[in-house]
């Protein structure tokens, strides 16, 4: 049976079950260096999204190489504190059926939409803290969206943070503003952290829209893009329909641990022309740099 801590009001949920470790987590090759893989996906998961269910359970069979899955845009809505209308609280239990037993996401708001993120894990998740965004631009007002952060705790490694992210989508002066805005929290919600390992959709044109790019780099400074950017023709595509790079997985003010290099990727999860979602998938490796 599994020990639930917390409500929806609080944002942390853990299924405190006994965790096998002969998943994807590895030691490498000469000192020991532990490993983690983590996995960045925007799920389309709202609440007039298609197909949700059958997408969301291919998604679960696709994560048996991951230790830290960050899911946005699982959403719902909220009714007196409580979910409804949405696959949060379905995936949860479909992932712990694939071994993920640790959970992290906002608080439910009492009325009105979530955030639709969720940090999926294998390991024991501790700590977290959460900001809801306050600036927004049109619709974006009631989407409820921010940012959760937790620890990562590593027998025998140093601490690894997690970041979560959904930011303002659309174009244009006011999106971009509401984006600036929003990402001031994110940083104060970083303040002091090392080693943090961020993923999310940023809604930030990593292709085509070079000075927007810059400056969110600049904002998240000292960080790492180990997908890195070139120019328009070789940087990766995540969202096909818009043929933009706007997903990401970054290292925040890493210290002892990295990036492990050639690890990064966009990944297409699912069959079919565009998979589980309208967005392709990002992973990364980190690799711890000490020992404690």
């Amino acid at each position: 049976t599994g020990q639930r801590l917390g409500s929806n009001h609080q944002p942390f949920a853990t299924a405190a079950r006994p965790l096998s470790r002969s998943g994807p987590m590895a030691h490498q090759s000469g000192p020991r260096r532990e490993a983690i893989r983590v996995l960045s996906q925007n799920l389309w998961v709202g609440l007039a999204s298609v197909n949700r269910q059958a997408r969301c359970d291919e998604f679960a069979t696709l994560l048996r190489d991951y230790d830290v899955v960050m899911v946005q845009e699982i959403g719902c809505l909220a009714v007196a504190g409580k979910e409804t209308l949405g696959f949060r609280e379905w995936l949860m239990a479909r992932l712990r059926r694939e071994g993920f037993s640790y959970f992290a996401f906002p608080p439910l708001p009492f009325m009105g939409a979530c955030t639709g993120l969720l940090i999926c894990s294998r390991l024991r998740l501790r700590n977290p803290e959460h900001v809801i965004f306050k600036q927004f631009s049109g619709l974006e007002k009631i989407s409820g969206k921010g940012a959760v952060l937790v620890r990562l705790d590593i027998k025998g490694a140093p601490p690894l943070h997690l970041l979560n992210v959904h930011l303002q989508k659309n174009s244009g002066s006011t999106s971009v503003e509401a984006r600036r805005s929003q990402l001031e929290q994110v940083v104060s919600l970083l303040a002091g952290r090392v080693d943090v390992a961020i993923g999310g959709d940023f809604n930030i044109d990593g292709r085509s829209d070079v000075e927007e790019y810059t400056s969110m780099m600049q904002a998240l400074a000292p960080v790492e893009d180990p997908l890195g950017r070139t120019d328009l023709l070789s940087t990766p595509i995540t969202c096909p329909v818009a043929k933009s790079r706007q997903d990401y997985v970054l290292m925040h003010n890493p210290k002892r641990w990295e990036a492990a290099p050639g690890s990064a990727a966009v990944r297409k999860l699912g069959a079919g022309v565009q998979g589980v979602s309208d967005h392709f998938a990002v992973e990364c490796s980190f690799v711890s740099t000490s020992t404690l």
